[in-house]
């Protein structure tokens, strides 16, 4: 998975999220912090789940991340074993991948001429990391800046590119970019930022998707924010003057509750009932695309 986009868009807010559904789901993460600046006690704040756990590395160069990544595989083989969970997911975070620079560029003079070095080690070393990924069962997130390019004449093309060649782009299953929609201000202070995300490639579900989403400065992802603004937005809850009316499944009384209040009384998570029931209009919104007319036809044929 490739996400690129702007410094202070996100990236490492959502990688960070990431690593704490992999761990609450018993699995083994190992972030690569090749820009050595990873905030610890953020990054705690965030993965609550055995935070411990989670492994920071900051391997100097490409090739021997690729010696770690194994290493990473066969430890977490191991654990696999020891838990009894075969399914158990495995994460590696290269955060981000534009400070990663190649063997010969680190081991380099000032004088030595390293041009696309680092692209052409990130391409050899693909070759290997894309049979990895597949035989141990493991994802590999990519954190890319986006840099302006040089010599780019208005009005052709994109003015912006990644640093780390094609190669990543080709091999990655997924390809999203994360940008900063607008700032949240309550009174004198800076709350946070609504940040956008869209799917330019997506080789297992429908691409060229939206999402947006509130993070909280210092906090991370607002989920039970973002799930309200959802509800609403699929009329799944009603919302006037400050409340949020909807009817409880468990006791089928309408419920008339303020914004504060449902946070307080429903946690940093929501209610299963509405997580559900969301998930389910999205998946009614999207999916019914993936279908042509030629299968719609090849359906009722079979029929």
């Amino acid at each position: 998975i490739l996400i690129g986009g702007k410094e202070g868009c996100g990236k490492t807010t959502f990688a960070l999220h990431l690593a704490d559904e992999v761990q609450r789901l018993g699995g083994r993460v190992r972030y690569e912090d090749a820009e050595f600046k990873l905030d610890r006690g953020y990054a705690r704040s965030i993965v609550k789940h055995d935070p411990d756990l989670l492994v920071v590395g900051h391997t100097p160069y490409i090739e021997r991340g690729v010696s770690k990544i194994r290493k990473f595989c066969l430890t977490l083989e191991k654990h696999r074993e020891a838990t009894g969970n075969p399914d158990a997911p495995g994460l590696i975070i290269v955060d981000s991948v534009t400070a990663w620079p190649s063997k010969i560029e680190y081991n380099a003079g000032d004088e030595d001429v390293t041009m696309a070095r680092q692209a052409a080690a990130l391409a050899s070393a693909m070759r290997v990391l894309a049979r990895y990924c597949y035989d141990h069962r493991i994802i590999i997130l990519w954190l890319s800046q986006i840099r302006g390019k040089i010599g780019r004449v208005f009005g052709h093309g994109k003015d912006t590119a990644y640093t780390s060649g094609w190669a990543i782009r080709f091999y990655s299953t997924i390809i999203a970019s994360m940008r900063r929609v607008e700032l949240i201000k309550e009174g004198s202070r800076w709350k946070g930022a609504v940040t956008e995300l869209y799917t330019e490639k997506n080789q297992v579900f429908t691409p060229y998707l939206k999402a947006q989403a509130y993070i909280g400065f210092g906090v991370g992802f607002d989920l039970i924010g973002t799930m309200m603004e959802s509800a609403i937005q699929f009329k799944l809850v009603s919302y006037k003057g400050g409340f949020l009316s909807f009817t409880d499944p468990k006791s089928g009384n309408m419920v008339k509750i303020r914004k504060k209040d449902f946070r307080l009384k429903y946690g940093s998570r929501g209610p299963i009932w509405l997580r559900e029931a969301i998930a389910e209009k999205m998946a009614s919104n999207v999916l019914p695309t993936m279908l042509s007319d030629d299968d719609k036809e090849q359906d009722d044929d079979d029929d």
